[in-house]
């Protein structure tokens, strides 16, 4: 049975056939474990999102200067020396849940309902052959999982609102 969030991206994982980039049960904290190119791709994932939050919060142009710089940081070889310390990992990842959690609370998002939305949404990625859709790093980073043709975008004004979820795909709505 699904009920933490982390159970709900356990299942995300599984349905999306990326079972095999999940820690072993009992493994030590390991980002070296992980490997670089997994790193990267979390790393430019949860960037990609700090993104979308700051043009949310801000606009577009203070989004585009954060994520220059941040582009910036892969082309002038900064990140070719790596600590992959995971200790302080916990530490920030930990933390960032912890100041979302206080913006949600501070701004009245329903946290709980809207992971629920984000992650129906998700699931519904798939291509129409019933597999995931991975990225080969020509668009989008290498390894994400890409929008098949019944993916319907998560319905957060309904959330917010207090309405049931739209979950008609993208590609059917007028």
């Amino acid at each position: 049975r699904v009920t933490t969030h982390a159970d709900k991206v356990r299942e995300f994982y599984e349905k999306y056939q990326q079972e095999q980039f999940l820690a072993d049960d009992g493994a030590a904290a390991s980002l070296e474990d992980m490997g670089n190119d997994r790193v990267d791709l979390r790393m430019k994932l949860i960037a990609e999102e700090f993104f979308e939050l700051v043009a949310a919060v801000y606009n577009e142009q203070a989004a585009y200067e954060l994520e220059s710089a941040w582009n910036g940081l892969f082309s002038d070889g900064v990140t070719d020396e790596r600590r992959n310390d995971v200790i302080a990992a916990a530490d920030a990842t930990g933390d960032l849940r912890y100041v979302i959690e206080g913006f949600d609370l501070e701004a009245g998002i329903p946290a709980e309902k809207v992971f629920d939305e984000i992650h129906s949404s998700n699931l519904s990625k798939l291509g129409k052959d019933g597999f995931p859709i991975i990225s080969d790093g020509t668009l989008k980073p290498k390894g994400k999982i890409l929008k098949g043709e019944n993916f319907f975008e998560p319905d957060l004004k309904a959330v917010i609102e207090g309405r049931e979820p739209d979950h008609t795909p993208a590609r059917l709505r007028k």
